[in-house]
């Protein structure tokens, strides 16, 4: 019982003495910081990017089914006679 309490102490002891560590406020220098900025910054370009490119798909879509439905109504085999 009293390894267990002995125990819990030590951890607490040491989980307060790790955050007692004297760290600057902010790393705006370090190489993690900035490879964050530059994942970012290619997130952002590649959600532009496929917004474009749904755009894009969807006009193709739009042309797509205009043509069809143009083939549909010229088609002599569909016509009433």
């Amino acid at each position: 019982m009293r390894t267990s309490y002995l125990t819990v102490l030590i951890a607490i002891g040491l989980g307060l003495s790790g955050c007692a560590r004297n760290q600057p406020a902010r790393r705006d220098d370090s190489a993690a910081h900035e490879a964050g900025r530059d994942a970012y910054k290619a997130g952002e370009t590649i959600k532009k990017g496929a917004k474009e490119a749904a755009h894009e798909i969807h006009e193709a879509g739009k042309d797509f089914r205009e043509g069809w439905s143009e083939a549909r109504k010229d088609d002599p085999k569909r016509r009433k006679q």
